[in-house]
């Protein structure tokens, strides 16, 4: 271990690696975001207001 790097922390300017489907969903285009996060959202507010 060198410097501040502490066990499970991630240095700044490092590579992510296993970065989710739905992370990556997140941090790219936020258009597409809303538009496929939109769907279950007006799922799960069906089911739940009947």
């Amino acid at each position: 271990m060198q410097g501040n790097e502490a066990k499970g922390q991630v240095p700044e300017g490092a590579p992510l690696q296993g970065v989710t489907r739905g992370v990556s969903l997140l941090t790219g285009d936020p258009k597409k975001a809303i538009i496929v996060l939109s769907g279950p959202m007006i799922i799960a507010t069906l089911l739940y207001s009947t």
